[in-house]
């Protein structure tokens, strides 16, 4: 009897540490981007802290190639890049305080966004290349301080689709939706097109504007791939027992 609960005991505490592991795989398969300068720590990958390790772009249009975007855990530097265009020339500065409370969102990062519209005619796109993994999660930040606030919509997209969030990304409203709402746009399943992930902001009519504040990218781990290590780890335990 000693012997079977020691048993039972053993594949308890390895299925424990195994789900350990793959629920703290998200912190090493996330990718935080600031678009803009934090007000606290101007430039340079890691000068934010809340949710890990942040890369920013501080001017508009520039590129973070493959080699240069860390993950937030800072353990990896991945092979993925990130290529921006449309948007105008400076950032903006957002003043007061945003009225969300999201986790992740450093509120350094919340102070400066990128912008497009008005007079622009083309979109305004972020793209993701290089990435690996088979499904991705997308959550994204488009929020504008200042007012008239009925200048600040438009269609924010994700590979064509857009988001399952509340707001999902149809005609936001970087002021009223983002900036007093508290909301942020979310994906919660994106499959890569050819490694590659496509944010288009495209602005509702000419009085109006699109905007990007932050963005965190967390890769899915398949759920085949879970179980399968989960329930090898625990067939090889049994047979050193048996």
């Amino acid at each position: 009897m000693r012997k079977q609960t020691t048993t039972t005991f053993g594949i308890l505490s390895l299925i424990a540490a195994v789900l350990f592991v793959f629920g703290n795989t998200a912190s090493a398969n996330t990718i935080l981007l600031n678009f803009g300068a934090a007000s606290s720590a101007v430039g340079g990958n890691g000068s934010l802290d809340v949710g890990g390790t942040w890369n920013s772009i501080v001017t508009p249009n520039n590129d973070l190639a493959a080699g240069s975007v860390v993950n937030s855990a800072n353990t990896v530097v991945t092979g993925v890049s990130i290529n921006t265009s449309n948007f105008r020339s400076a950032a903006l500065a957002n003043t007061g305080s945003w009225a969300g409370s999201t986790p992740w969102v450093d509120l350094d990062a919340a102070t400066n966004t990128w912008y497009y519209g008005g007079t622009d005619a083309t979109p305004a796109t972020i793209v993701i290349s290089g990435l690996t993994d088979l499904e991705y999660k997308l959550d994204f930040l488009a929020i504008r301080s200042s007012s008239p606030a009925n200048e600040r919509s438009a269609d924010y997209d994700v590979n064509g689709s857009f988001g399952d969030s509340t707001p999902d990304g149809d005609n936001f409203n970087a002021n009223i939706d983002g900036w007093n709402g508290g909301n942020v746009l979310g994906w919660s399943s994106i499959t890569p097109a050819g490694g590659t992930i496509s944010i288009t902001i495209t602005k509702i009519d000419g009085a109006n504007y699109g905007y990007a504040t932050a963005l965190r990218l967390t890769a899915i781990p398949t759920p085949s791939a879970a179980a399968g290590g989960l329930a090898l780890l625990v067939i090889t335990t049994l047979r050193r027992r048996g």
